[in-house]
């Protein structure tokens, strides 16, 4: 038994915390196929015990897919999230959003302003379009997994940025949670790589960048 082990490092966790957001900083290339490290589970393959759940009414939603992207974009998992967000608010209600009627428009523009990865942030450019649709959007930071079940009952997705390493890092939008009699929370998602709202992600706060709730006014 080794007591130090037990002990907290504050010093190793700050180097480690410069660290990484130097090197995002430094635009870093992302890593973006799917599976891998971030271990993303389809909806069949989740345990079956005991769970509570939420989401959002995304059903009728035509998800963006990376793929069909790659001929005029690389590393563009933002600007992806960017065009989910507004499929999702387009069939809520918010037609414009969805540009031209067309996924593809709508994921040139939003990739015109957002760009290429790595991206850290998605908010201006996307409310930016949004308003140019002739709509205004709001967003917040939302900071724990009780925020996102909270976002999730007001129909909100977020916009998450997961990350595995230092410079493993990919954005999800959020359609959903699962927490398990277990312990176990989980974060349902797009993730990019699929037209598919049933993807979970597991919850660790050492796993999630960020995570921004959006919603229309």
């Amino acid at each position: 038994m080794y007591k130090v082990l037990n002990e907290e490092n504050d010093k190793e966790r700050e180097l480690h915390e410069k660290t990484r957001a130097l090197i995002l900083e430094s635009n870093e290339i992302e890593v973006e196929t799917k599976g891998g490290s971030y271990n993303f589970i389809d909806w069949d393959d989740m345990s079956s015990g005991s769970y509570s759940s939420g989401y959002i009414p995304f059903w009728g939603t035509t998800w963006a897919v990376m793929s069909d992207y790659n001929s005029i974009a690389n590393n563009h998992c933002g600007a992806t999230a960017a065009t989910n967000i507004s499929l999702y608010y387009a069939k809520r209600g918010y037609t414009n959003l969805k540009n031209n009627n067309s996924i593809y428009d709508t994921f040139v523009d939003l990739h015109g302003r957002i760009g290429n990865g790595p991206a850290m942030m998605i908010a201006p450019d996307l409310k930016d379009y949004v308003s140019d649709q002739g709509y205004t959007m709001k967003s917040s930071s939302v900071s724990s997994f009780s925020g996102l079940k909270t976002a999730t009952l007001n129909d909100r997705l977020c916009g998450v940025i997961l990350t595995v390493a230092i410079n493993n890092w990919h954005w999800v939008v959020s359609t959903g949670w699962r927490e398990y009699d277990s312990g176990n929370c989980y974060i349902r998602c797009v993730n990019g790589w699929e037209d598919s709202a049933n993807n979970f992600f597991l919850w660790k706060t050492s796993n999630v960048w960020s995570l921004t709730q959006y919603y229309m006014q």
